[in-house]
């Protein structure tokens, strides 16, 4: 049986790209290479985020051509698809396949293999569907990711992935369902609601279902333990979405919400259409329908322009939204955006200053967060285990260290919480009537 090896760079998109792909090849004669084996097909899903991204997608194909010699190899995703012309210059590259088509990979790869030359196969997403890739064996996962959209119309300044992914299409309600159920049924506990830009949903469908009606439908699935969603765009919190997200029995009470940046003048410069005042009132709204609502967010720092009283206000601003985990990124230019170009760019010295600033703010936040846990019971569903503990995450994504190694993966146990220990929460396991 022949053997494939899979990288992935990038999101839990791309995670989950990889995943139907390789159902794909395992259904068609191929099986996963173990650590150290030969393989005759290596895929890289590539990123193309960042400059960074870039690089290490590249580097990633050479050394995947080197480790395999003789093996096809695949430069598959968004680089592939914004740029495939550099990755056929990088030798031992068999195939260019972008961001649609993915679920042909068995007859791309025979097609590649035939050929003297790299074979590219990039479509044009403008007058792309939804890509119909699915996945039907959860591999024993206790989460995983169900894409439900693809592609983003919103162009910030900052950001190349309208270009690699394309404008927003939906998944058919009724075929995400049917995945959720499959999986549930094979023992799934939670589900990861992916995509590019998953407040779109339903945009594309005139008269169509919106997320919340996907999630609805989705609350009702049988075995389904816990509903998550993906990165938000506040806008998408009005008060009729709150109060029926607030009645979902399943959903995970963490949001994922875009800031971007605290100040006003730096939200205009990124492209983003909403003020910081709008955010908190969002972000108002949603705590006001969900008492325990987590809120998470990204923050870029550095943005070209940003004076360093915009960065104090970014700062402030982070700090009153009380944010129980910000995943900070220094600015960095991406060719072929808007903000690339733009002037007063800012001395890398002074990005990495701010990002460590706003860094050690969003660890005391986080402290802060889960000082006010501490006494509480709450479910975690576990997933590995971590020297003498078990770790998993509550409802709220914190990260909790359970005193019980006699535990197994996939089993959601009452927590009593009673201390920190640096990112994560401890507790023991209590009977689920000791839940105050």
């Amino acid at each position: 049986m022949k053997k494939v090896v899979f990288h992935t760079l990038g999101c839990k998109t791309n995670q989950y790209d990889s995943e139907a792909m390789l159902e794909r090849l395992l259904g068609g004669g191929y099986e996963l290479a173990q650590e150290g084996e030969a393989a005759d097909l290596v895929i890289v899903n590539t990123c193309t985020v960042t400059a960074e991204a870039d690089r290490k997608s590249r580097q990633m194909l050479r050394q995947a051509a080197a480790a395999h010699p003789g093996a096809i190899v695949v430069a598959a995703g968004c680089y592939a698809q914004r740029d495939p012309q550099a990755l056929t210059q990088i030798e031992g590259v068999n195939l260019v396949l972008g961001n649609q088509d993915r679920g042909d990979i068995l007859a791309l790869v025979d097609q590649a293999a035939a050929a003297q030359v790299p074979v590219t196969h990039v479509a044009d997403l403008k007058e792309a569907g939804f890509e119909p890739l699915s996945i039907r064996d959860s591999g024993l996962h206790t989460r995983v990711n169900i894409k439900i959209q693809e592609g983003c119309n919103r162009f910030c300044t900052y950001c190349i992935i309208p270009y690699a992914r394309g404008p927003i299409r939906s998944r058919p309600l009724e075929d995400t369902v049917q995945e959720a159920a499959r999986l549930a049924a094979m023992g799934v506990k939670e589900f990861v609601l992916t995509g590019i830009h998953i407040a779109s949903y339903g945009l594309d469908t005139p008269g169509g279902p919106r997320l919340i009606e996907l999630l609805e439908a989705l609350d009702k699935v049988d075995g389904l333990e816990r509903l998550r969603l993906g990165s938000l765009e506040p806008s998408l919190l009005t008060e009729d979405f709150c109060a029926r997200a607030a009645r979902l029995a399943h959903l995970c009470h963490h949001f994922h919400l875009s800031l971007q940046s605290g100040c006003d003048a730096t939200l205009k410069r990124m492209g983003r259409r909403y003020t910081a005042e709008a955010f908190a009132g969002y972000a108002a709204c949603l705590r006001s329908a969900i008492g325990d609502a987590a809120l998470t967010t990204d923050v870029i720092v550095g943005f070209p322009g940003e004076t360093e009283d915009d960065f104090r206000q970014s700062m402030a601003f982070v700090e009153r939204m009380a944010f129980s985990r910000i995943h900070v990124f220094p600015y960095s230019p991406r060719a072929g955006t808007p903000a690339a170009v733009m002037p007063n760019q800012i001395a890398k010295a002074d990005k990495h200053r701010r990002a460590g600033e706003m860094i050690a703010l969003g660890e005391r936040l986080m402290r802060q967060a889960y000082e006010a846990l501490l006494g509480r019971v709450e479910p975690v569903l576990l997933e590995e285990k971590v020297g003498g503990c078990m770790a998993g995450y509550t409802p709220g994504y914190a990260r909790v260290l359970v005193r019980d190694t006699e535990r197994l993966p996939g089993e959601l146990v009452w927590v009593q919480l009673d201390g920190i220990e640096q990112d994560a929460l401890l507790g023991r396991p209590v009977n689920k009537e000791d839940a105050q």
